[in-house]
């Protein structure tokens, strides 16, 4: 017999007071569960003065009891107000966790989540006649046709994490690998709007890791100019395929859109999502966001297409203390990846149980790679291993949990897990987030999501006042972020405590220090307490003033929020006028490239204009802007090219690829890698300097590429017979092939059989699949030699000549200007880096055409016979 329902009616007066009230009225908790925390009920009072807000954000940190504090609030909105309650989870595992709390505290509620059609029907009715919470994930709201298609009031949990999640509903992803016709045939019709470099490497499908990394923006006028075959490729597309429901959304709004082009991807995207035109969210009469970090910036709008949102700040007595104790390692600190990764594999061998965290695919590839050449005997388990729950980790050993971009929702206390590997900067999860952070180096804006994002990653094992847990920090974007002492100043208190220790510790010459510091910890030795009170103490040490941008940009987010809503309903003037508003707020360095991006956006808006209403006037008014969004330090070539097509002057049309700034974004890649502070630079050096000086032709070969690369060029040593000895090469429109002779005779002649070997290097490199046909190699002989045999100038014509000692004069002019430039740009970000390495390659002689120039200045057939 089933048990019995009664079906009873609540008198009006037994309705909670608040949410700290229904608290009390919870008789059917778990024993365990006695009494509020003194920070839950204060934010439940703060947020019952603020119940009549139709968004409300609630900050609260890792192990404060944020679930708790939200299930109150929905529970209490369905008792008092008789609402329909949703609480929204980015994941089902976490959509069931919050399902078993709910029960722990007595609490009705419902977890709907999979097949919307299966949903079982006395659950879903009780959602639908508030007589329970139904729990979901943000898939179950933001989809096309979402069963749960009218909730009153919605609580998003993890809200930080949200962009991703909401904005998937208005995003079109052409994946190469799921799409590969699709992926081609949209690749083909952009092909002309894009970097002729880009669109060598996209074709390419055995590119280079390095390579794969490029992303482009294709030009918004060509998108407005090309929406007919755009339509044409993508009207295609059956429901079996997942890039149809984007379509259905997007269909009609290719103008409100961006075109994000990558070698794995293209994406089809709004600048900000208009989550607003989706009724399940729009219409509903609340819509609390709980978040750990809610950040500063206005990120949280942007997110969620909302102009604003009423915060209620992080409880009284968190603002300096965190959960949990984490010790941090970055092996980078000192150490090369080939001098710490045996180590890395070891420190992972020795736990039962590892969480390893990375912000894209390719870069958890690397680091499972590692593994597998390592033998680990761990099993490696993935995101669809622990749908639904965390029992396949925390029941298996030795087991490693890899994870691509998911840097919260994971709950692993105790002696769950007490190893953290974050690897890699978590600057995107999104080729958007990518392409702001690689081509236009936003730091300014990305600054608050990479906090954020960091800070979930290492709160995944601490889960309350009693963990610990060691966090390894591995890559060196990741270590240039987390050094900068304008980074760590946003950071939590103890957090930022926490980091500084561990980065000061990590500073060592033999990686296994790094295990010992680790045991101080895990094992809880006595000396621990020492650290401890060190923790203690810099928590409590002042920290730089807040930047004066981060006011600007939350000051912003709700024009910007406003600008998408007005493109996506064709007001092309109304978004102009948006975009031109912003850009005349965005003033200073800091936002020079966030304005050049908005002079963009109203050169898009402009033209879109120009073309509903007709006037060149329109026309040139876009063009201007996007000459205006040319000047930033971090240009894209592209806004160059818009300007000059639509302004009419008379100049002449930029070069494609603008080559110096090209090597100039590569000097800073480089030095990132090998560090601006720390003593990894100084034995690169002295490790090329050593290999330049030698005669014996691998070591010579291997300085020269690495000479090559830290003059801003992609050199490398190709394999085979009879291939350059290294070539260094920029935008696929510029190779040197150099021929090295370091260990010849100086006093004999350069021979006939060097020329010709040399000489063939031009058939060798047109042979070379998606190099341009027309292209004119510079070929050089690198030689200690200083005669041609006279034999050889016939076949000395089209070759230059430079002498070793020439290519270690260059060698120690590049040493001395990138310890200069390391000396003024450590802790810049990445727009004032450009600037100076700009300057100083300059002030060395040692921009592209000044090395081009020194590389062909001598013809081989002029020297003496």
């Amino acid at each position: 017999m089933p048990p019995l329902k009664l079906k009873l009616v609540s008198p009006a007066g037994g309705k909670p007071e608040g949410p700290e009230a229904l608290f009390r009225d919870l008789k059917t908790r778990s024993p365990q569960i006695q009494h509020l925390w003194a920070h839950q009920a204060d934010i439940l009072r703060a947020y019952q003065a603020q119940a009549k807000q139709k968004d409300i954000a609630l900050e609260l940190p890792t192990g404060t009891g944020k679930t708790l504090v939200g299930l109150l609030i929905a529970e209490w909105r369905r008792l008092s107000m008789g609402e329909r309650a949703l609480y929204v989870c980015p994941t089902r595992q976490l959509a069931w966790q919050v399902g078993e709390r709910a029960k722990e505290y007595g609490i009705n509620a419902h977890v709907l989540v999979g097949s919307q059609a299966k949903y079982p029907l006395a659950q879903f009715t009780d959602y639908q006649s508030a007589s329970a919470i139904a729990i979901t994930t943000y898939s179950g709201v933001f989809n096309t046709n979402p069963r749960l298609s009218d909730p009153q009031v919605i609580v998003l949990d993890d809200a930080h994490a949200g962009e991703n999640y909401i904005g998937k509903m208005w995003t079109i992803s052409v994946s190469r690998l799921d799409h590969k016709d699709l992926y081609r045939s949209l690749l083909d019709l952009f092909a002309d709007d894009l970097p002729s470099h880009f669109t060598v490497v996209a074709q390419d499908d055995q590119a280079s890791p390095d390579q794969r990394q490029a992303i482009e923006i294709v030009p918004g006028p060509r998108v407005r100019g090309k929406a007919d075959a755009i339509y044409a490729q993508l009207e295609g597309v059956t429901e079996k395929d997942d890039v149809y429901y984007g379509w259905q959304i997007l269909r009609g709004h290719l103008s409100a859109c961006n075109i994000f082009a990558s070698w794995s991807e293209i994406t089809i995207r709004p600048w900000i999502p208009p989550a607003l035109t989706h009724k399940p969210f729009a219409e509903s009469n609340q819509r609390v966001f709980m978040s750990a970090t809610l950040g500063e910036a206005g990120e949280l709008e942007r997110m969620a297409g909302i102009h604003a949102i009423h915060r209620i700040p992080v409880p009284a007595g968190w603002q300096q203390q965190s959960t949990g104790r984490r010790l941090f390692l970055a092996p980078d600190r000192s150490l090369t990846s080939d001098q710490y990764m045996p180590w890395l594999m070891e420190f992972l061998k020795a736990h039962d149980r590892d969480l390893i965290l990375s912000p894209s695919g390719a870069a958890l590839g690397a680091i499972e790679k590692e593994i597998k050449n390592a033998k680990l005997p761990h099993h490696i388990l993935h995101s669809a291993d622990i749908e639904d729950s965390l029992d396949g980790f925390t029941t298996r050993a030795p087991a490693i949990l890899s994870l691509t971009g998911r840097y919260d929702g994971i709950d692993l206390p105790g002696d769950a897990c007490r190893i953290i590997l974050i690897y890699g900067l978590p600057s995107s999860v999104n080729v958007q987030e990518e392409f702001l952070w690689s081509r236009l180096g936003l730091a300014v804006l990305l600054r608050d999501r990479i906090r954020t994002r960091i800070t979930q990653a290492a709160g995944r094992c601490t889960r309350n006042a009693t963990d610990y847990a060691v966090v390894v920090l591995v890559g060196p974007k990741l270590l240039d972020f987390v050094i900068r002492k304008e980074n760590q100043a946003i950071f939590h208190p103890e957090f930022r405590a926490e980091l500084q220790f561990g980065l000061e510790n990590s500073q060592v010459d033999d990686p296994t220090v790094l295990t010992e510091l680790a045991s101080l910890l895990l094992d809880h030795r006595p000396e621990w307490q020492s650290v401890e009170a060190d923790i203690v103490q810099r928590r409590s040490e002042g920290v730089a003033p807040r930047s004066a941008a981060i006011e600007t940009l939350r000051q912003i987010a709700a024009a910007e929020v406003e600008f998408a809503y007005d493109l996506w309903r064709d007001g092309y003037d109304a978004a102009l006028k948006q975009a031109c508003a912003i850009v005349d707020k965005l003033s200073g360095d800091d936002l020079a490239s966030y304005r050049a991006l908005w002079n963009y956006f109203a050169g898009c808006a402009a033209y879109c204009l120009s073309v509903e209403v007709g006037g060149e006037e329109l026309r040139r008014s876009a063009g201007e802007r996007f000459r205006l969004a040319s000047q930033s330090a971090r240009a894209v070539p592209m806004f160059a090219r818009l300007a000059h097509a639509l302004t009419g002057k008379k100049e002449p049309e930029p070069k494609i690829a603008d080559l110096d700034g090209l090597c100039t974004e590569n000097v800073e890649n480089f030095l990132v890698e090998v560090g601006f502070v720390g003593p990894k630079f100084d034995r690169l050096v002295e490790g090329t300097r050593s290999d330049l000086q030698k005669t014996d032709p691998k070591d010579f070969e291997r300085g020269l590429t690495q000479l090559g690369e830290m003059l801003g060029y992609r050199a490398r040593k190709p394999n085979g017979n009879a291939t350059p000895d290294s070539i260094w090469e920029i935008g696929n429109t510029y190779f040197a092939l150099l021929e090295a002779k370091s260990d010849e005779t100086p006093e004999d002649p350069i021979s006939v059989a060097t020329c010709r070997q040399a000489g063939g290097h031009v058939k060798w490199l047109k042979a070379e699949p998606f190099v341009p046909y027309n292209v004119e190699p510079a070929i050089v002989v690198v030689s200690s030699r200083s005669k041609l045999d006279k034999a050889a100038t016939a076949h000395a014509d089209g070759l230059h000549w430079i002498s070793c000692d020439d290519a270690r004069r260059l060698f120690n002019e590049t040493a001395e200007c990138l310890r200069t430039i390391r000396s003024k740009a450590a802790n810049l970000d990445t727009n004032d880096r450009l600037k100076i390495i700009v300057e100083e390659r300059k002030r060395f002689k040692l921009t592209h055409d000044d090395i081009a120039g020194r590389l062909t200045q001598k013809l081989l057939k002029s020297l003496p016979n």
